[in-house]
């Protein structure tokens, strides 16, 4: 999970919604 909240959060940092992956983690 480590690692693809990582990846994810480099993808979405591009897209600049990082915080919106970090609260569907959260939420999962």
């Amino acid at each position: 999970k480590l690692t693809l909240s990582t990846l994810f959060e480099a993808r979405n940092l591009n897209a600049g919604g990082h915080k919106v992956g970090l609260g569907l983690e959260l939420e999962s």
